[in-house]
């Protein structure tokens, strides 16, 4: 696979930014970790990355929720069952989705790198946490929702998560 850099002289500063902005929106990969699924993208579905700990099940259960709300499927990895290896199955329901909810909280390692997946397939992440602290440096400059994990706080979730799918939605 080729690599393309660009780099502004002085004699391209009249550059058509829309040719420009084609360029840079021009992205072909070719995984060698994972397999491209055959599935087409689901309009409908929701991917959520998560620990998997009971602590989380009130949470899950909000999300989804706010999911069967608007009218979407929400999923997580250990609804699906399609790969032998699991990876695999994070990478096709990430792939297919077409909104990704991270949750930073505890600082789970796997779902930072699922994140780093959901990021490289261009896919829109609402990260939420229940701690400021658990959004490393390097995630900060990307808004995220806070929340407690008790009865008011899951409301105020599941409000702010449905005010954010929605605009997601509507672009």
């Amino acid at each position: 696979m080729g690599e393309i850099r660009l780099r502004k002289s002085a004699n391209q500063s009249n550059l058509n930014s829309t040719v420009m902005n084609a360029v840079n929106k021009s992205f072909h990969f070719a995984p060698q970790v994972f397999n491209i699924p055959n599935n087409p993208i689901n309009p409908n579905l929701v991917s959520v990355m998560m620990p998997f700990d009971a602590s989380f099940d009130r949470v899950l259960e909000t999300i989804r929720s706010t999911c069967l709300d608007l009218y979407l499927e929400c999923k997580r990895a250990d609804d699906i069952w399609n790969n032998i290896i699991i990876i695999q199955d994070i990478f096709e329901l990430i792939y297919c989705s077409s909104v990704v909810i991270v949750d930073y909280s505890n600082k789970n390692p796997n779902v930072f790198y699922e994140a780093g997946i959901a990021h490289t397939l261009g896919k829109p992440v609402i990260p939420i946490t229940q701690n400021d602290n658990d959004v490393p440096l390097d995630l900060r400059h990307h808004r995220y929702i806070k929340y407690l994990n008790n009865s008011e706080g899951l409301r105020k979730l599941e409000a702010k998560l449905k005010d954010r799918i929605k605009i997601l939605k509507s672009n």
